[in-house]
This record gives C-alpha cells, sequence and structure tokens, in this order.
C-alpha cells in the first residue's frame, strides 16, 4: 500500500468532521444565489429529478446544502460525489447509473448539469449532457462564454427564462 493511500479515508473523515463542525460559518459566509429556491421548487413540481454532481464528498455535500436549508429539492441518493471518482468528468454517469436505479431510464436530451465554471461544462461535455453556466463570479464571463456550454447566463432569477431554456 501507498502511504496516501493509507491515510485517505482518515484524511477525508476529518476533513467531513471539520466540515460538519463549520455548518454555522457555511451558512455565515455563504449564500444562496437569487433565484435557486424558486427555480428548484419548479423543477421539483414538474417532476424533474434533482441531484447533485460536486467535487465534494457526499458527507461534505449534504452539509453544505443543509447549511442553506437546501436538501429538500435535490435527491443526495442519486448525486456524484469526488468520493465516487476522483475524475470529476466520469460524475455524469455515476449519477446517470444511480437515477436509472432509482427512477428508471434516463433520456440523455433532458439532462443538464447547471454550475459555474468551464468544469462544469467539461464535466456535462464528458457525459453527453447538456449545460447551463451561471455567471456568479466564481469564474470569468469570457471562460464561461468560451467553455461550450449549452447556455450562460447571468444569473437565476427569471425562473420563466430558465425553464425555457432548459426545454421541456
Amino acid at each position: 500500500h501507498d502511504d496516501a493511500e493509507v491515510g485517505l479515508p482518515g484524511l477525508l473523515a476529518e476533513t467531513e468532521r471539520l466540515v460538519a463542525a463549520g455548518r454555522d460559518r457555511i451558512r455565515e459566509r455563504g449564500q444562496i444565489l437569487p433565484g435557486v429556491p424558486a427555480l428548484l421548487e419548479r423543477l421539483q413540481r414538474s417532476g424533474a429529478v434533482q441531484t447533485v454532481l460536486t467535487g465534494n464528498t457526499a458527507a461534505n455535500a449534504a452539509v453544505k446544502l443543509d447549511a442553506f436549508d437546501l436538501p429538500r429539492w435535490p435527491d443526495l441518493e442519486v448525486g456524484a460525489y469526488g468520493s465516487d471518482n476522483a475524475d470529476r468528468n466520469a460524475l455524469v454517469e455515476v449519477a446517470l447509473s444511480r437515477i436509472e436505479r432509482n427512477y428508471g431510464p434516463v433520456d440523455r436530451s433532458g439532462v443538464w448539469v447547471i454550475g459555474d465554471t468551464p468544469l462544469d461544462a467539461a464535466c456535462a461535455q464528458a457525459g453527453g449532457v447538456h449545460c447551463l453556466l451561471v455567471a456568479t463570479g466564481f469564474a470569468p464571463r469570457a471562460a464561461l462564454d468560451t467553455a461550450g456550454a449549452d447556455h450562460v447566463v447571468d444569473d437565476l432569477t427569471d425562473t420563466e427564462s430558465i425553464l425555457a431554456l432548459l426545454g421541456p
């Protein structure tokens, strides 16, 4: 065994403990972007399966979502996490296989990755699904515009327009 492999489970467990302990700090320093709750609510009512695809571990993602009271919309059980595969571009396949196991066949033409970096667009492309990028300020707008996403928007405040972009 490689020393890094032996120490990794303990390191992940400690990271998860620290993130859980920092839930209140996450809530104080972070924010829910305008339009997100309304969009998630409308997608839920439409019957869309919503989940999370992130480089975070499953436990850390749950803590971060819980800090902002968002777990009521995404089905975290069918999400894909950095703890599933270190290659972010493999995560769409992980999520789709879990969704199909729990919900049945998936038509990829209706699957969207919504993110805010060029890495999110690359992940969607690798998984053969659509991508909507949001200019949150995390990545420069010019980088988003050239990332190959289906659409790039300034924000998610116009729920009807965003739903129209995402299709039926």
